[in-house]
């Protein structure tokens, strides 16, 4: 943002995904398999299972995604990852490998500033591996997505005027 306004803007498909390989893929099926669907209360055995699969990206960073996701396979099948966690694993890696990509274009840009908007849930698992990554804290902008439309209806006259009656029919 230069001047009150976006200049560039990146964005990543990593809830589409995440979503995709969680209903779609064997890499869903141990979970799903196990009665957990990926979206329920996060427990520490399940944040220690994301923060796995974000330090596995982080720590390979001569690989790429796709050989690492396997490895949300391979862990249940030989007992090192629990089955109902393997969606809080692949959760970590998919972030993982955004924020790693993201991040090295962050740090490239002069002036840069990072802040995490969404819902808090998901801005909790961002932060969490923002910190695995050595970001302490990033700002978290609530609301973001019900301002900004607001916003945009405003600008283009979408919505009534303040206090302006709807005009009756008449007959």
């Amino acid at each position: 943002i230069r001047d009150g306004r976006i200049v560039t803007f990146t964005t990543y498909l990593t809830g589409e995904l995440f979503a995709v390989l969680a209903k779609h893929s064997i890499l869903g099926r141990p979970a799903l398999d196990a009665g957990k669907a990926g979206d329920g209360p996060q427990g520490p055995a399940a944040a220690e299972a994301f923060d796995r699969g974000v330090r596995t990206i982080r720590d390979n960073p001569s690989r790429g995604l796709s050989p690492l996701l396997f490895t949300a396979r391979t862990l249940v099948l030989s007992h090192r990852l629990a089955p109902e966690f393997s969606l809080d694993y692949l959760s970590g890696l998919l972030i993982g490998e955004e924020l790693r990509c993201a991040l090295a274009e962050w740090q490239r840009t002069e002036d840069a500033s990072l802040a995490l908007i969404g819902t808090s849930a998901l801005c909790e698992r961002y932060a969490r591996a923002l910190a695995l990554f050595g970001i302490a804290r990033a700002p978290i902008i609530g609301g973001a997505s019900a301002a900004g439309l607001w916003r945009i209806a405003e600008q283009a006259s979408f919505h009534p005027r303040p206090f302006e009656a709807p005009s009756e029919p008449r007959s």
